[in-house]
């Protein structure tokens, strides 16, 4: 009987979570850890008006005054990991201006003059996308976030481990 012999790969994840000192330094660049560790404060106050919006495009970043960023020409904005503050919109009506939370895709979505105190938007699995309830037409919008990491945690780890 012959014994086979199989290698784990290891990935971003489990090289930062064993803490090996001769890994470690290359995982945390790899990842981008103070790019993710920095909120990044979004002025969106010029938007051609709509229900949602695309975070990583050019057209949003033209629309945007960044703070805790810099995007060097032709950059934009990373994908969100976690919103942090709520979202203030601002539309051509008064029906849906206000503050909404951030809820994961498939929450049912309310404006702020529906709940009375605080609507509720989505934010895309991909982190890409904040999606308002239909016939918000947002123009301007203001939030709080973490990026994602620059590689995915999920990447197999350049040595193989």
């Amino acid at each position: 009987m012959s014994l086979t012999t199989t290698t784990v790969k290891q990935t971003v994840a489990s090289v930062l979570d064993a803490g090996n000192a001769t890994n470690i330094e290359d995982a945390l660049s790899l990842i981008g850890l103070g790019r993710m560790l920095t909120p990044i404060k979004v002025v969106a106050a010029s938007l051609t008006a709509a229900d949602s919006f695309d975070i990583t495009t050019a057209a949003f970043k033209a629309a945007a005054t960044l703070t805790g960023i810099t995007l060097a020409s032709g950059q934009n904005l990373p994908a969100a990991q976690q919103v942090l503050g709520l979202v203030r919109v601002v539309t051509g009506g008064t029906t849906y201006v206000g503050c909404y939370a951030v809820a994961p895709v498939g929450a049912t979505v309310v404006t702020a003059a529906t709940s009375g105190v605080v609507g509720i938007c989505t934010l895309s699995d991909d982190g890409k996308t904040l999606t308002f309830p239909s016939s918000t037409q947002a123009t301007a919008i203001t939030f709080f976030y973490l990026p994602v990491p620059k590689t995915a945690m999920s990447t197999i780890y350049p040595s193989g481990g």
